[in-house]
């Protein structure tokens, strides 16, 4: 499982945290799938409507335009004094 370590600090790197922190997010949705397809769980409407909010929260996340800000944007500008 190292990695899946290695993944996710690559990702950190490369992708904006927001869509990295997902995972989190889907992981239960995968499970509540998997128990369903695998175990034969039982999947209720509450089950099935709370994992369609997940999935369209995660997609609305991954789909929004990021703008990217330097701290030297954000900043004032300084002109320079000349006498």
């Amino acid at each position: 499982m190292a990695w899946c370590y290695t993944a996710y600090i690559w990702l950190l790197e490369h992708v904006p945290t927001s869509k990295v922190s997902t995972y989190a997010y889907v992981n239960p949705v995968v499970a509540v799938f998997l128990g369903w397809l695998i175990l034969h769980e039982r999947v209720d409407r509450f089950i099935g409507m709370g994992s369609f909010v997940v999935v369209l929260a995660v997609i609305l996340v991954t789909s929004a335009k990021v703008k990217e800000t330097t701290i030297a944007e954000k900043l004032p500008s300084v002109e320079a004094a000349g006498d």
